[in-house]
């Protein structure tokens, strides 16, 4: 049994009966000591989504038999008054503990145990982020939990353990008819027993468009549509009856929205659903409300309707956090609100303001007279669409901004009679800390011209294109970051430099201060890579292929292998010597790519390839596997790419000592468990691998190769995690 410091006051409670009361005095005492020196601090950092909390809040809401903890999770759920379930930093160690210390009376925590550890300990809490909506009402109804700096709030609205932890679950609606299919012909469309009112509709177009049961052609027209079809007129969703304010002076019925919610279950279930709401809300509003001492609140992954809470409520009740410095936001509890409406209601001294989703509140357009100019904001991540004109006077709005995303940044006008036109000006507001701007740009030469401060840039969906390098090089040398989105797939134009040529590499060799390059997109041709030596050598992550590489195909290695066995006559064939200056070309080729890689000794990530195989395009046949199913035929692996073996040349990347992601996906590679093991002893930093993983696309036969190259390679390194950069599964 390991025992620390933190357990005293179990200790204590075991070894009371056996005590002198002199001794048990003493211990009395040491036990106030304990309590006022190390509640605070244990107190202080509350996540209830941590192991410990999650047992307890598992046996108030399920009132069943649950089987007991094991002892690592025991010891941590044995909480008396002296400690907090999954507080930190001293309860993220996980320590052993004979299940004899803990009683029988810790393994059952009830309701009323939640709230009064809360009110007793509340006022300790700094930091509280909130999973279950029974924490919720245990911080907030009794309201010790009132001097939070730092409240996130990751609720969702159908948790249970709130008022109604047994809500019923509104009953399933009733199932529409199935229609009659005519073979070879389609759905039999009418009213049951008038077949002359009946007609046949193609099943493409009855699956499409959801053609309804009992639709009568009688005086209907071309297209047989009759009055049956007429939609309703606009219906109104009545009131519903709610209970009174659990706090009156905070949250009103007048503020929220009572009409009953949608769907096609029972009244009852509805006014219960919307009570849970109401109840839900009135608690969330509540804590915000009794913490004006706040300094973060994230309720970004919060899923409440916001839209049923008055905006003005929620402007008032920002006006009370005069402290607050970040603020991150979804739709849900905020969507209702105009962003400039918010902005008036934070303190002057905010620092970062996130909106979760790219859509709404709007940052534009901008409000006249303008805002006066705020020097605190350092992070705008808002929606809203405007022009270069537009972004620059947002820019001068917020002159210490360092992150700002919005949806879209357009050209300016061509002409000044355009309402949206303004003449540039002479330079720029402000822009000059930004360091990433998110979002869809147009025009990115005039942004780069008058931001050059820009050293994050996340392209999307497009790729690094030659006509965008070069305006990088111009306007952007100390850029940092270039990332792109995955695709779904590359698709064959981008294979092998069919598409052209392809700035990765100059790029790579003319931005020194590059610390990631993330486009899968782009290319890099060997010829070009050993032509000249990369400056950017602090590069932590390259996501890039290697293509042009000269491979032999299994009749030249055959041909190479039979020139190298001992004995073989000197005097070669044109063909053969034409196999060996390829095969001396081939290694000359993998050595220079292998030592251009490992120069960059802060790499991180390493993924030199992606999902080439179409998913939607395949050749459309199928053939026969050795278990007698039929799979998918694919493009295969793209040929000329690396070999990966320590025959070419891999153990030079031996000096990539912090790499912690290797990925080989469709490369034509030749790894084998030789490579798995000098990967092992080499990369001790690894965690996670792309290329073993198992096959992500529709009907196709698993590679027997490659699960026995990850079970044997697991077993090496249980710690390595196999993943994909190819998401999509089909």
């Amino acid at each position: 049994m390991k025992l620390n410091f933190l357990d005293i006051p179990e200790l204590v409670a075991h070894l009371a009966p056996y005590l002198s009361p002199a001794d048990l005095l003493s211990c009395v005492q040491l036990n106030s000591t304990w309590n006022k020196t190390f509640i605070p601090v244990l107190w202080r950092s509350i996540d209830d989504s941590a192991q410990s909390w999650g047992y307890i809040l598992h046996q108030i809401t399920d009132p069943r038999p649950q089987p007991p903890p094991p002892a690592a999770i025991s010891a941590v759920t044995v909480e008396t008054t002296a400690t907090a379930p999954g507080s930190s930093p001293f309860r993220r160690r996980s320590f052993d503990t004979h299940k004899s210390c803990v009683r029988d009376s810790d393994l059952i925590k009830d309701r009323d145990w939640l709230f009064a550890i809360f009110e007793k300990y509340g006022h300790h809490i700094r930091e509280l982020k909130i999973n279950h909506t029974l924490v919720l009402e245990a911080a907030s109804r009794k309201e010790t939990c009132t001097s939070l700096h730092t409240l996130v709030l990751d609720l969702n609205l159908n948790a249970e353990g709130l008022c109604l932890e047994y809500l019923p679950l509104p009953p399933a609606p009733p199932q529409r008819p199935q229609l009659p299919i005519v073979p070879g012909l389609g759905v039999m469309v009418g009213t049951p027993g008038l077949d002359a009112n009946s007609a046949v509709i193609p099943v493409a177009h009855a699956r499409g468009f959801g053609i309804a049961p009992a639709i009568t052609l009688a005086g209907t027209g071309t297209f047989g549509v009759g009055p049956a079809l007429q939609a309703p007129g606009p219906y109104q969703e009545p009131d519903v009856e709610l209970s009174k304010p659990l706090f009156p002076g905070h949250l009103k019925l007048a503020d929220f929205k009572t009409t009953t919610l949608h769907g096609n279950a029972t009244p009852e279930s509805k006014r219960a659903s919307l009570e849970h709401i109401w109840t839900l809300t009135q608690h969330t509003w509540h804590l915000i409300r009794v913490n004006p001492g706040l300094l973060r609140l994230d309720t970004s992954e919060c899923l409440q309707q916001g839209d049923r809470i008055s905006a003005d409520f929620v402007v008032a009740t920002l006006r009370l956090l005069k402290h607050l410095k970040d603020l991150d936001v979804n739709d849900y509890m905020f969507g209702r609100v105009e962003f400039w409406k918010l902005w008036d209601a934070l303190p002057a001294e905010i620092e970062s303001l996130s909106f979760k989703s790219s859509i709404s509140p709007a940052v534009f357009p901008l409000p006249e007279p303008l805002p006066v100019a705020n020097m605190s904001l350092k992070v705008l991540l808002a929606g809203g669409v405007t022009t270069v004109n537009g972004l620059l006077t947002l820019l001068g709005i917020f002159p210490n901004l360092t992150q700002l995303r919005v949806k879209e940044v357009e050209e300016n006008p061509r002409y000044t009679s355009s309402p949206n036109y303004t003449p540039l000006p002479p330079a720029p507001f402000g822009g000059q800390s930004l360091r990433k701007l998110e979002g869809i740009v147009q025009d990115w030469y005039t942004v780069f011209r008058y931001i050059p401060s820009i050293v994050v840039w996340e392209i999307g969906n497009e790729c690094l294109r030659e006509d965008v390098a070069l305006l990088l090089k111009e306007c952007c040398l100390n850029l940092e970051t270039l990332r792109t989105f995955p695709p779904w797939f590359i698709d064959r134009s981008y294979i092998s430099g069919t598409q052209g040529n392809d700035p990765t590499n100059q790029f790579l060799i003319t931005h020194r201060h590059l610390r990631e390059f993330d486009s899968i997109k782009n290319f890099i041709k060997v010829d070009e890579m050993l032509r000249e030596p990369w400056t950017c050598v602090g590069l932590e992550w390259l996501t890039c292929r290697i293509v042009g590489l000269d491979r032999l195909t299994p009749v030249e290695e055959e041909t190479v292998a039979r020139i190298m066995a001992l004995g073989h006559s000197a005097d070669l064939s044109e063909e053969e010597t034409g196999v060996v200056e390829k095969f001396n070309r081939c290694r000359a080729q993998h050595h220079g790519v292998y030592d251009q890689l490992a120069s960059l000794t802060r790499l991180k990530h390493l993924d030199l390839g992606y999902e080439n195989r179409n998913p939607w395009t395949f050749k459309g046949e199928y053939y026969l596997g050795e278990d007698g199913k039929y799979y998918l035929e694919y493009e295969p692996p793209v040929f000329d790419t690396l070999e990966l073996t320590l025959e070419s040349g891999l153990g030079r990347l031996g000096e990539l000592r912090n790499l912690e992601l290797f990925g080989f996906e469709c490369l034509n590679h030749k790894i084998g468990k030789t490579e798995m093991d000098w990967m092992a002893k080499s990369w001790p930093k690894l965690n996670l691998m792309y290329g073993l993983d198992y096959e992500r696309l529709c009907s196709i036969e698993h590679d027997k190769k490659r699960v026995a190259l990850r079970e044997y390679f697991t077993k090496l390194r249980p710690d390595v995690v196999h993943d994909s950069l190819f998401h999509d599964d089909f």
